[in-house]
């Protein structure tokens, strides 16, 4: 056997039952699977399904590990329709970007309302990490983003993560007649802050700008 596969989990849990005499029996849960060996060289990293029948809603996702690439995938169907679509790719060397020093790890894109308000959505962003094995390796990575909605606003994210663990997101978003910028800083759930600037235009009134800005800081056991 081959040790990178792992132990095969498989959990699943029931959030929700729902008994009446109109509707019957209605529930909500998930199922959870994780480290499947497919092939010797072929994984099955993790599939994830959430149902709901109160609320008509299903989503799953899941990865696949191949000898040269990762593949991941995600799906919303609401009220009987699709509604979300997601994919990410995962090249198992990671692409350089020049000279920097940094390379693209996974690219990833999602598309999202496509069948519910508000107007559909979507998302193109790609993980940012050391092209070779440096020194400060508590860099983690660096997760790029940015959203349009469709005639309502664009915005654009940046987060880092060291350790697996948040550390810092700066992102922006325009509308028509307002921009905002806003940042937090964190680590491990002992401090975290925040902040949000915004300036806008209502249409009868002078340009307004506002902002509020807050932080705390939690001291462990």
């Amino acid at each position: 056997s081959n040790p990178a596969f792992g132990q095969t989990v498989v959990t699943g849990t029931l959030n929700q039952l729902k008994i009446t005499q109109s509707n019957g029996i209605e529930f909500a849960g998930s199922i959870n699977v994780n480290n499947v060996k497919v092939s010797n060289k072929l994984k099955l990293n993790y599939l994830n399904i959430s149902f709901n029948t109160i609320t008509d809603v299903f989503s799953g996702s899941t990865k696949l590990t191949t000898p040269i690439i990762g593949i991941g995938g995600s799906a919303r169907i609401s009220q009987g329709k699709l509604d979300q679509i997601g994919l990410s790719i995962s090249p198992l060397s990671p692409i350089p970007l020049g000279t920097t020093g940094l390379a693209i790890s996974t690219g990833y894109g999602s598309i999202q309302y496509l069948s519910t308000p508000p107007p559909l959505e979507m998302t193109l962003g790609c993980h940012v990490v050391p092209a070779a094995p440096m020194s400060f390796e508590a860099l983690g990575y660096l997760d790029l983003s940015c959203t349009y909605q469709l005639g309502t606003y664009f915005g654009a994210n940046g987060k880092i993560s060291i350790f697996d663990h948040y550390l810092a997101n700066v992102g922006f978003k325009v509308w028509s007649n307002k921009f905002m910028v806003n940042g937090s800083v964190g680590f491990k759930n002992i401090i975290y802050g925040y902040g949000a600037f915004t300036i806008q235009k209502p249409p009868t009134n002078p340009i307004e700008m506002y902002g509020v800005f807050g932080a705390h800081l939690k001291m462990p056991p």
